[in-house]
């Protein structure tokens, strides 16, 4: 079974995303060209270290747990799954890049959570304020240096 993220967006269009991480990849150097401004990245891109992006518009349904949780309805899905030749840690440092520079802005309302069964939170963004889950070990020194909008550590678990 691949490991995979989810990072949940509102209120830009799944298209729109889809250009700003084509742009960030490039800018990043995560990938081996620059994005075009006035291109969404496709169906989906693959960077150096092998993690598969893809940008979507999340099927609507009756129970959200985004929704629930933190009171907005993701317009746009950005899937990370690493892929398996390279170690797990580079690909996650990289989604922590890209993820932080499309947050960079304030602008977006976001939840960005591992894929596990269990679901774990690992940032939340609500109206500018980044809080990044204290109950986890994902986030080392190294991965806290990526982040470059002030931050809050706390504790963040979905709503039952």
């Amino acid at each position: 079974m691949a490991i995979s993220y989810g990072l949940s967006l509102a209120p830009q269009s799944a298209r729109q995303i889809s250009i700003e991480i084509s742009m960030i990849a490039g800018r990043l150097g995560l990938v081996a060209a620059a994005g075009n401004p006035d291109e969404p990245l496709g169906d989906s891109l693959t960077t150096r270290n092998g993690t598969w992006i893809r940008v979507v518009t999340p099927t609507p349904r009756p129970w959200n747990p985004v929704r629930e949780t933190f009171g907005f309805t993701p317009t746009t899905t950005v899937s990370f799954m690493l892929g398996r030749e390279i170690g797990y840690s580079p690909q996650q440092d990289d989604m922590v890049r890209l993820t932080a520079s499309l947050l960079a802005d304030n602008t977006h309302d976001a939840v960005l959570n591992f894929r596990d069964g269990k679901e774990d939170i690992l940032l939340v963004q609500l109206a500018g304020r980044l809080t990044l889950n204290d109950s986890t070990d994902f986030w080392t020194p190294e991965r806290l240096a990526l982040i470059s909008n002030p931050y809050a550590l706390d504790s963040l678990m979905w709503a039952e």
